[in-house]
């Protein structure tokens, strides 16, 4: 006589029954085969979403001289050799909420060489147009939906490319407990795990944002760190104190040097949803990178 089977059962209360004592009897077997395992044998490594990541051609795992050749002539080059100093201009999208401009705020703080200017109803491609002619190197325009920020563009000029980013969390400094004012100094930058072509592209635009000849005085550093494609976005101040020495205790008679940190705030991830040449141009535009709901069904393959 066959075993009942609970997708057969018509009655609901034989049913559970049932599947409850399937559930018993594979603990049961689960219990038999771990009393039956040696205790001294070694143990597998634990698998992760990390270790399991898809290792594509396109993975840099080390120093690849072609990639850097690339760079030393590409749009973000003359920022990285100190020969343009970077001069940002921030906008948002027409209408905004008062939540855009607090997230704008943010923005102006640690990029001390940014300036705001009203978007009013010029159309983008006209806004990159206009600060060309007025010697800007970065357009940054902040979108929202259901008045909260959504996305963030950042256009290089004069020729592109252009990053639109997806705001996937945003908490301002104000619900950061125990945070730091910022100090008008142009930031540290800490750039980390950007591994394929379009991280590192992706990361040296980014960059460019930033004045790579930083002001050490002011002591704050802006880190820019890519886990599993998701770009975590922290602001810092650091000082260094000495332990002081205690005479009675060998370890502690020549005290060390350590860093304390203190965050100033906002805290951002973010998500790269398009990378494409030129300024707010879609349609002339040649992609890189646009981001479609099957990319991440797959949880061990990761583009950046």
């Amino acid at each position: 006589m066959p075993k009942p089977e609970p997708n057969r059962t018509k009655c609901k209360a034989r049913r559970l029954q049932l599947v409850e004592k399937q559930k018993a009897q594979k603990a049961k077997l689960k219990q038999k085969i771990r009393k039956e395992r040696d205790p001294n044998a070694p143990k597998g490594e634990r698998q992760t979403t990390d270790n399991k990541r898809v290792l594509t051609d396109d993975l840099l795992l080390e120093q690849n001289d072609d990639v850097d050749e690339e760079e030393t002539f590409d749009e973000f080059a003359s920022f990285f050799d100190l020969s343009k100093n970077p001069k940002v201009l921030l906008t948002t999208s027409e209408k905004p909420s008062k939540t855009s401009f607090e997230f704008l705020m943010e923005f102006k703080n640690f990029l001390p060489n940014s300036f705001y200017y009203p978007r009013k109803r010029v159309p983008l491609p006209s806004v990159a147009r206009q600060a060309k002619e007025r010697d800007f190197t970065h357009v940054v325009v902040i979108h929202e939906r259901f008045k909260v920020p959504y996305t963030v563009s950042i256009a290089t000029l004069p020729e592109g490319p252009t990053i639109v980013l997806r705001v996937r969390k945003y908490v301002p400094p104000s619900e950061i407990s125990n945070i730091g004012n910022p100090t008008g100094y142009e930031p540290e930058l800490i750039v980390r795990n950007f591994q394929t072509p379009l991280g590192r592209r992706l990361g040296r635009g980014l960059s460019s944002m930033f004045n790579l000849n930083p002001d050490f005085k002011g002591r704050t550093v802006v880190t820019l760190y890519n886990f599993r494609d998701f770009i975590f976005f922290r602001h810092h101040r650091y000082i260094f104190k000495k332990d002081k020495p205690d005479p009675d205790d060998e370890e502690k008679r020549d005290p060390d040097v350590r860093a304390a940190l203190q965050e100033i705030g906002p805290r951002m991830i973010f998500q790269l949803r398009k990378l494409y040449s030129g300024c707010f141009n879609e349609v002339d535009g040649q992609f890189e990178y646009f981001y479609r709901g099957g990319h991440y069904v797959k949880r061990s393959r990761f583009f950046l």
